[in-house]
């Protein structure tokens, strides 16, 4: 019962366990309190999902090894972006972590999305 409201961008997807996060998150948050987040997110709709695949397992790839020479940084990137729960599943994981309302909207064609959620 501290805060207002919590912001995080591109990085709850590397939280170690994201149950126990957001439920210190909500834990913390005063009652009525807001959880803002905008995290990096797979495209669910054709063409943007196979054009998004197409981009980040091969053109990304090729262009992180040629400007950083860490392949593996954005090999990392790739599985962590798939690998995170997205859209309804989200919605699930806030209302398990004792948030009241949560909500999501998909942005840029669904390649981020902004999850809003109240204690």
């Amino acid at each position: 019962d501290t805060f207002d409201a919590v912001t995080a961008a591109v990085g709850i997807r590397n939280f170690q366990n994201l149950d126990k996060g957001l439920t210190e998150i909500c834990r913390v948050l005063k009652k009525g309190g807001h959880l803002s987040i905008v995290e990096l997110t797979t495209p669910v709709s054709f063409p943007m999902k196979q054009l998004f695949r197409i981009y980040s397992n091969t053109i990304l790839l090729n262009y992180a090894k040629f400007i950083s020479k860490d392949k593996s940084a954005y090999e990392y990137l790739n599985k962590t972006v798939e690998a995170f729960p997205q859209g309804e599943r989200m919605m699930e994981i806030f209302h398990k972590a004792g948030f009241a309302k949560s909500s999501f909207k998909r942005l840029t064609f669904g390649i981020c999305t902004m999850y809003l959620a109240e204690k």
